[in-house]
């Protein structure tokens, strides 16, 4: 019983974050003047480098990814995604990033 709790509390621990989550150094928005307009704006104070697109989830209709965006040492950029025209816009953003 004791490695069956240990088993299960080791895979929620060691999950992968969700496309919900925000990345280190990211934010995320839907924008104010267009409710079906998702973004995710991230930085690199650092230095480090990241390629980034947000990801919309949508009601009522697809959920949607924007483009691939990479930032560089002390820049920003902005990745959107447009739900479509039909739907409920846009009902959470998140991130997805690939290593640099």
């Amino acid at each position: 019983m004791a490695s069956a709790v240990a088993a299960v509390l080791s895979g929620t621990l060691l999950a992968p974050a969700t496309a919900s989550d925000a990345a280190p150094g990211c934010d995320t928005y839907t924008h104010a003047n267009a409710p079906d307009l998702g973004m995710a704006a991230c930085g690199d104070p650092i230095g480090q480098g990241q390629t980034f697109r947000a990801a919309v989830t949508c009601g009522r209709a697809p959920d949607v990814k924007g483009a691939w965006a990479t930032v560089g040492r002390g820049g920003h950029e902005v990745s959107r995604g447009r739900c479509a025209r039909f739907g409920s816009g846009v009902g959470a953003n998140g991130v997805d990033e690939r290593p640099v």
